[in-house]
C-alpha cells in the first residue's frame, strides 16, 4: 500500500496551515489532491509534502504527476511566490523530465484566475502540462504522454 503524505503532518508554523494537500506514489505516478484555498503557512506544508513523497521517484528519467483540486485553487501573490520556489527547487534536485495533468472541474473557485497563472509557471519550467475537468481524461492524456516519452 502507498504512503500517503499530508500537509497535515508538515505543519510546523505558529500559524495553522488552511487547506490540505495529500500526495503518494501509486503505479509509478505522484497523485496528489489539493483541498484549497492554502495560506501560506499551507504552501509551505505542500512543497514538503511534494518534496518528500518525490524522494520516492528519484533516479527515475520521467516523473508523471495528476494533481487533483478540490474546492477552491486560490492562493495569494506571497504563497503563489513559496510555491514556485519550492517547485524550482525539487524540478532542480530531481533533474527529471515531468508530465503534469491538472484535475480542475469547472466548479473549482479561482479556475479561471489560477489555471493561467500556473499554465504560465509551468511553460516557464519547460514542463509538460495539460489541465482536465475529469479524471479519466487526465488519466488517459498521462499514460499516453509517459508513452511518448
Amino acid at each position: 500500500m502507498a504512503t500517503i503524505y499530508s500537509s497535515s503532518d508538515y505543519n510546523d508554523g505558529k500559524i495553522s496551515a488552511q487547506g490540505n494537500y495529500e500526495a503518494r506514489i501509486e503505479n509509478n505516478i505522484f497523485i496528489s489532491t489539493v483541498t484549497g484555498p492554502l495560506n501560506t503557512e499551507g504552501i509551505i506544508a505542500l512543497g514538503k509534502v511534494r518534496h518528500a513523497c518525490l524522494s520516492e521517484l528519484n533516479g527515475r528519467d520521467t516523473i508523471a504527476a495528476i494533481v487533483t483540486y478540490r474546492n477552491s485553487m486560490m492562493m495569494s501573490p506571497q504563497a503563489l511566490a513559496i510555491y514556485t520556489k519550492s517547485l524550482q527547487q525539487d524540478l532542480t534536485e530531481t533533474k527529471a523530465d515531468y508530465v503534469i495533468a491538472y484535475v480542475v472541474p469547472d466548479h473549482i473557485e479561482g479556475r479561471a484566475i489560477m489555471l493561467p497563472i500556473l499554465e504560465a509557471i509551468f511553460l516557464k519550467a519547460n514542463l509538460t502540462w495539460q489541465s482536465f475537468e475529469k479524471i479519466a481524461d487526465a488519466e488517459t492524456w498521462i499514460n499516453a504522454a509517459i508513452k511518448a516519452t
